[in-house]
């Protein structure tokens, strides 16, 4: 079992990953920020998100499914402008939280779009569990 009792990732045969994982741009910035900080707190959690995204490679589902009714504004935005129909987070180390949607866009795979990482405190709040 992997992060949390969560089911490690496994690849298809032939060694390749059975979905894309992608980020939004912006998640894709806060990222590669991680990775390159000189925090080593910072460096462990986009090792952590590598993981995630490792598992969500193999099991979309990995996550659990985020309510809409829970949805705040800027989700319900997302889901407007970009088509987002289901949001999910996925626990990694230190209890932090991967937010990605499942999507497919036209004829095109699906594939895990990762919106946000977050801490536990800041997820219940944003998302009104706190």
């Amino acid at each position: 079992m992997g992060i949390h009792g969560q089911p490690e990732a496994s690849q298809a045969a032939g060694g390749k990953p059975r979905y894309e994982v992608r980020a939004h741009p912006k998640f894709a910035e806060y990222h590669e920020r991680l990775k390159n900080s000189k925090v080593f707190e910072e460096r462990q959690i986009a090792g952590n998100i590598d993981k995630a995204k490792d598992v969500l490679k193999d099991n979309l589902t990995a996550g659990e499914i985020i309510p809409r009714d829970r949805w705040p504004k800027l989700y319900r935005g997302y889901a407007r402008d970009l088509g987002l129909n289901n949001l999910r987070h996925y626990v990694i180390d230190g209890g932090r939280r991967l937010i990605y949607s499942i999507m497919k866009v036209g004829d095109g795979p699906v594939f895990a779009w990762i919106l946000n990482e977050m801490s536990h405190k800041e997820y219940e709040q944003r998302f009104g569990y706190g």
